[in-house]
């Protein structure tokens, strides 16, 4: 490290000469040698820099600096962000959380219980309406009093007892069960008059 006096200095061009004992002629400075100072260097400065030989095998100072003042880039701090610590929180903390979580978890559970269950009723509800209302239908059907001589004919075993041998009149007929048989099973019947299903009803099938 050498120290000189800069005794030249041109500022419109950004260079000059610095005086020093440590070598036997002026050493040329540049501006860029300097980095950065606060001001622009002016002649009478105490320089101090290192000494370094360019391919013509002159010397230039380098790594400059004027003594007092500091460079720019050294005056200047680097603003980092300060550096946020998170808080770790505490165990009592730590528990209400999880209390939390766990309780939030029990009531979504119940609550999906208790809708479940609350369907289930609905469903059961709504199937014995539907039991109860095909069974009203049904009764409501078999119950028909005009048509219960009929009804009761039919369940006979008719075709166990009775064969088409020709009767085609209620006169020719013996019971309301066979008048039904020939309705239903032989051609040329004319038991029912009124074509309501039911024949002879003046002699066998009446009301």
């Amino acid at each position: 490290m050498a120290k000189g006096i800069l005794m030249r200095w041109n500022d419109e061009q950004g260079f000059g000469f610095i005086h020093t004992d440590a070598v036997g002629e002026d050493v040329f400075i540049h501006i860029s040698a300097f980095g950065g100072l606060s001001r622009r260097p002016a002649v009478g400065d105490m320089v101090i820099f290192n000494l370094e030989t360019d391919s013509k095998r002159r010397k230039r100072a380098v790594n400059a600096s004027i003594e007092g003042m500091e460079s720019v880039f050294l005056a200047r701090e680097i603003e980092k962000p300060p550096i946020k610590l998170q808080r770790k929180p505490a165990v009592h903390e730590q528990s209400n959380t999880r209390r939390k979580s766990y309780t939030n978890h029990g009531n979504s559970g119940s609550s999906g219980f208790i809708g479940l269950v609350f369907i289930i009723g609905i469903l059961v509800v709504g199937y014995k309406a539907y039991s109860t209302y095909s069974s009203n239908a049904s009764d409501a059907t078999i119950g028909a009093g005009d048509f219960e001589p009929v009804v009761s004919a039919v369940r006979q075993p008719i075709a166990a007892s009775y064969h088409c041998e020709g009767k085609t009149r209620c006169s020719q007929m013996t019971s309301c069960a066979e008048a039904v048989f020939y309705l239903n099973n032989c051609p040329g019947s004319v038991t029912d008059g009124d074509g309501d299903g039911r024949p002879c009803e003046d002699q066998w099938c009446g009301h």
